[in-house]
Protein backbone atom coordinates (compact mmCIF):
# COMPACT_ATOMS: atom_id res chain seq x y z
CA UNK A 1 0.00 0.00 0.00
CA UNK A 2 1.30 3.44 -0.85
CA UNK A 3 1.90 5.93 1.96
CA UNK A 4 -0.42 8.27 0.09
CA UNK A 5 -3.30 5.88 0.87
CA UNK A 6 -2.54 6.09 4.59
CA UNK A 7 -2.71 9.88 4.39
CA UNK A 8 -5.89 9.82 2.34
CA UNK A 9 -7.56 7.40 4.73
CA UNK A 10 -6.69 9.52 7.78
CA UNK A 11 -7.76 12.75 6.10
CA UNK A 12 -11.01 11.20 4.86
CA UNK A 13 -11.83 9.85 8.33
CA UNK A 14 -11.08 13.26 9.90
CA UNK A 15 -13.33 14.97 7.34
CA UNK A 16 -16.24 12.65 8.06
CA UNK A 17 -15.80 12.80 11.85
CA UNK A 18 -15.64 16.60 11.74
CA UNK A 19 -18.59 16.83 9.36
CA UNK A 20 -21.00 14.65 11.34
CA UNK A 21 -20.44 16.91 14.36
CA UNK A 22 -21.48 20.12 12.58
CA UNK A 23 -24.65 22.10 13.15
CA UNK A 24 -27.56 22.65 10.76
CA UNK A 25 -26.04 25.84 9.33
CA UNK A 26 -22.86 24.06 8.24
CA UNK A 27 -24.92 21.20 6.86
CA UNK A 28 -27.03 23.61 4.80
CA UNK A 29 -23.94 25.30 3.39
CA UNK A 30 -22.42 21.94 2.50
CA UNK A 31 -25.50 20.64 0.72
CA UNK A 32 -25.98 23.92 -1.16
CA UNK A 33 -22.84 23.18 -3.18
CA UNK A 34 -21.85 26.82 -3.51
CA UNK A 35 -18.55 26.11 -1.81
CA UNK A 36 -17.15 24.02 -4.69
CA UNK A 37 -15.21 26.94 -6.19
CA UNK A 38 -13.78 27.87 -2.80
CA UNK A 39 -12.79 24.26 -2.09
CA UNK A 40 -11.11 23.93 -5.48
CA UNK A 41 -9.14 27.15 -5.00
CA UNK A 42 -7.97 25.99 -1.56
CA UNK A 43 -6.88 22.62 -2.93
CA UNK A 44 -4.86 24.29 -5.69
CA UNK A 45 -3.16 26.55 -3.16
CA UNK A 46 -2.26 23.59 -0.93
CA UNK A 47 -0.93 21.55 -3.86
CA UNK A 48 1.21 24.46 -5.05
CA UNK A 49 2.53 25.21 -1.56
CA UNK A 50 3.62 21.70 -0.61
CA UNK A 51 4.21 20.00 -3.93
CA UNK A 52 1.33 17.54 -3.57
CA UNK A 53 0.40 18.30 -7.15
CA UNK A 54 3.53 16.48 -8.26
CA UNK A 55 2.90 13.11 -9.84
CA UNK A 56 4.24 10.27 -7.65
CA UNK A 57 6.93 8.05 -9.17
CA UNK A 58 5.52 5.29 -11.33
CA UNK A 59 2.16 6.91 -11.97
CA UNK A 60 0.80 7.71 -15.40
CA UNK A 61 -0.01 11.44 -15.68
CA UNK A 62 -3.58 10.85 -16.81
CA UNK A 63 -4.27 8.23 -14.16
CA UNK A 64 -2.81 10.40 -11.41
CA UNK A 65 -5.25 13.17 -12.37
CA UNK A 66 -8.11 10.77 -11.62
CA UNK A 67 -6.83 9.84 -8.15
CA UNK A 68 -7.07 13.26 -6.45
CA UNK A 69 -10.32 13.93 -8.28
CA UNK A 70 -11.79 10.88 -6.56
CA UNK A 71 -10.34 11.28 -3.07
CA UNK A 72 -11.22 14.97 -2.86
CA UNK A 73 -14.75 14.86 -4.25
CA UNK A 74 -16.10 11.49 -3.07
CA UNK A 75 -16.08 12.32 0.67
CA UNK A 76 -18.07 15.48 0.13
CA UNK A 77 -20.58 13.75 -2.13
CA UNK A 78 -21.01 10.90 0.37
CA UNK A 79 -21.56 13.39 3.20
CA UNK A 80 -24.06 15.34 1.10
CA UNK A 81 -25.97 12.13 0.30
CA UNK A 82 -26.07 11.27 4.01
CA UNK A 83 -27.53 14.69 4.83
CA UNK A 84 -30.01 14.61 1.96
CA UNK A 85 -31.08 11.12 3.05
CA UNK A 86 -32.08 12.47 6.44
CA UNK A 87 -29.07 10.94 8.24
CA UNK A 88 -30.73 7.53 8.01
CA UNK A 89 -27.42 5.87 8.93
CA UNK A 90 -25.88 6.42 12.37
CA UNK A 91 -23.03 8.98 12.23
CA UNK A 92 -20.22 6.58 13.16
CA UNK A 93 -21.51 3.99 10.69
CA UNK A 94 -21.58 6.67 7.97
CA UNK A 95 -17.94 7.49 8.80
CA UNK A 96 -16.94 3.83 8.42
CA UNK A 97 -18.92 3.33 5.22
CA UNK A 98 -17.67 6.61 3.78
CA UNK A 99 -14.02 5.83 4.48
CA UNK A 100 -14.47 2.36 3.00
CA UNK A 101 -16.10 3.67 -0.16
CA UNK A 102 -13.44 6.32 -0.71
CA UNK A 103 -10.52 4.03 0.04
CA UNK A 104 -11.72 1.02 -1.93
CA UNK A 105 -12.23 3.29 -4.90
CA UNK A 106 -8.78 4.82 -4.37
CA UNK A 107 -7.18 1.39 -4.14
CA UNK A 108 -8.43 0.58 -7.64
CA UNK A 109 -5.64 2.84 -8.90
CA UNK A 110 -3.09 2.84 -6.11
CA UNK A 111 -2.65 -0.91 -5.71
CA UNK A 112 -0.89 -1.24 -9.02
CA UNK A 113 -3.53 -0.76 -11.67
CA UNK A 114 -1.70 2.40 -12.74
CA UNK A 115 1.54 0.65 -13.68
Amino acid sequence: MFVINLDVEAITRAFFEFSVAQDEFCEAVTVAGRHDAIRERMMVEVREADGRGNIPHGWDTGEWALYPAHVTSAPLRIYQAWLEGGKAVAPQRMVEIGVGLVMDGARALSDGAHC
